[in-house]
């Protein structure tokens, strides 16, 4: 079922009956598509369908909720790490880089010195 033809299937009031009976709200479609398509392939087969609809049934539970909370903030943890080996990498890429560029006006400096003794000597 791709988003066209689950928007459609929204549109239809059998549908809109059958997902108030299970107590889902369609009024954020596409979010509700989201969830469903679980391997995020832009199709909600029928077993995502199904899954995703038993597990959105009812109310939240207070293990739902504090599953949520730690995998956010394991989530968040990962990002952090991230970001901290992203900063040290781009400081040691700058580090590298100032190396290089000295030795290389380094070397401009010591080719143009060379230079004008072979001119001055030649003289």
């Amino acid at each position: 079922l791709s988003w066209g033809e689950f928007s459609r299937h929204l549109k239809d009031t059998k549908v809109k009956a059958l997902y108030q009976t299970l107590g889902l709200d369609v009024t954020q479609a596409h979010i509700l598509f989201d969830i469903l398509d679980k391997d995020r392939d832009g199709r909600v087969t029928i077993e995502e369908f199904i899954d995703g609809c038993m597990c959105m049934k009812g109310q939240a539970k207070s293990i739902d909720l504090n599953l949520l909370l730690a995998k956010s903030s394991q989530l968040s943890d990962r990002l952090l790490f991230f970001m901290d080996m992203t900063r040290s990498a781009y400081t040691k890429m700058q580090e590298s880089l100032e190396v290089l560029a000295a030795k290389q006006q380094g070397c401009s400096t010591s080719k143009q010195e060379a230079s004008e003794a072979l001119v001055s000597s030649a003289c």
